[in-house]
Order: structure tokens, then sequence, then C-alpha cells
């Protein structure tokens, strides 16, 4: 069984539906949006509202952060 993981009103241990992460994310007051997919073949979606490279990698690097100090946060 994998860890549950709280993403703002979802709270899971299984693969969520894409829809419904997107319907959420739909919902929010975004200022800037990167959305990662892998397709059943293994390939992968990158699509990015952030036009500058560097800024779309700091928010990556950001969201992994958290991602990963998310257990400390307990």
């Amino acid at each position: 069984m994998g860890e549950i993981v709280h993403l703002h009103d979802l709270e899971t241990s299984l693969d969520s539906d894409p829809a419904r992460i997107l319907d959420i994310a739909g919902r929010e007051d975004l200022q800037a949006v990167i959305v990662i997919g892998v397709y059943e073949n293994g390939a992968e979606f990158w699509a990015s509202s952030v036009p500058d490279a560097c800024r779309a990698v700091w928010m990556l690097e950001r969201a992994k952060h958290r991602l990963l100090t998310m257990a400390d946060q307990d």
C-alpha cells in the first residue's frame, strides 16, 4: 500500500483519474500551470502556461521539494 498523499481536497493512496485532478486544478485561482502526464504507451506529455523555461524549472523544483518534505510536515 502506498503512502497517503493529501492534495488540496483529494486524499489518496491510489491512482486518481487525471480528469478529476485537472478539474480540481481548474477550480483554483492559479496564475500559472504545468501539466505533466504519461500516456498508456509510456510516452510523456508536457504543457506549460509559463513560456520561460527557467521559471518552469524553478516551479517544478519547488514542487519537488514540497513533495519530498511533506512527510516532515505531519
